[in-house]
């Protein structure tokens, strides 16, 4: 975990994947769960529910899960 962001109702998380890239997360606070920068988490979503965007700032399609493994991909 990277930082954690309070915005209102809303509750922002930065996870590093790998040595160079970072997922963001967006959810609703009352019923996030409590983490912290250095907390070890595990990301999974619904498809359906992502929005990915390309290099070129395109929106694509997400089509699978991604499952980070207990030790951060290090």
């Amino acid at each position: 975990m990277l930082g954690v962001s309070h915005l209102g109702e809303t509750l922002q998380v930065a996870v590093r994947i790998g040595e160079d890239a970072t997922f963001l997360s967006r959810m609703p606070a009352p019923t996030a769960p409590e983490v912290g920068v250095d907390d070890e988490v595990r990301c999974v979503w619904n498809p359906a529910d992502a929005r990915l965007f390309a290099a070129d700032g395109i929106p694509t399609t997400a089509t699978h899960v991604i499952t980070l493994p207990k030790d951060g991909g290090r």
